[in-house]
């Protein structure tokens, strides 16, 4: 997303993407089910939507209704920006401990294996755990 791309979606005479066309049938079905749209005038306007070629195209399809393209597209956008933002750490964070408890299973049926004793996979697992927690802390900070 660009930050350009509020002025992108009021210029009428602006390529319209896959995207765009989405957004605009999502509004149109939308209205649809609240009722201000028959499903002939939905259907009518969803083919039209999938076959816009710019934005004025769009925004024309949804001029009679309460709704404001470019604001909708904003929000949008924030909501994606919001998801992506923290989606990406809830996955680094999930692998990092998936990953460092197949260590320390690994580590410990060597140990058992070796003989026990003695819990050595304690230090490999703690300095890696340590690094893993301090990783996260510091991109953690980073995205609040």
């Amino acid at each position: 997303m660009g930050k350009n791309e509020g002025a992108d979606a009021l210029n009428p005479s602006i390529r319209a993407s896959d995207e765009d066309r989405e957004r605009v049938v999502e509004i149109l079905r939308q209205n649809n089910v609240e009722g201000r749209l028959t499903s002939e005038e939905f259907e009518e306007r969803m083919s039209a939507a999938y076959s816009a070629r710019t934005m004025g195209s769009l925004a024309e399809l949804t001029t009679d209704l309460p709704v404001d393209l470019a604001a909708h597209g904003r929000a949008q956008a924030e909501l994606a920006r919001r998801q992506a933002a923290r989606v990406p750490v809830s996955r680094q964070v999930r692998g990092a401990v998936s990953s460092w408890i197949s260590l320390g299973v690994v580590l410990s049926v060597i140990w058992v294996i070796s003989g026990a004793g003695y819990y050595w996979p304690a230090w490999p697992l703690g300095i890696i755990g340590a690094l893993g927690l301090a990783s996260f802390i510091k991109e953690w900070g980073n995205k609040h």
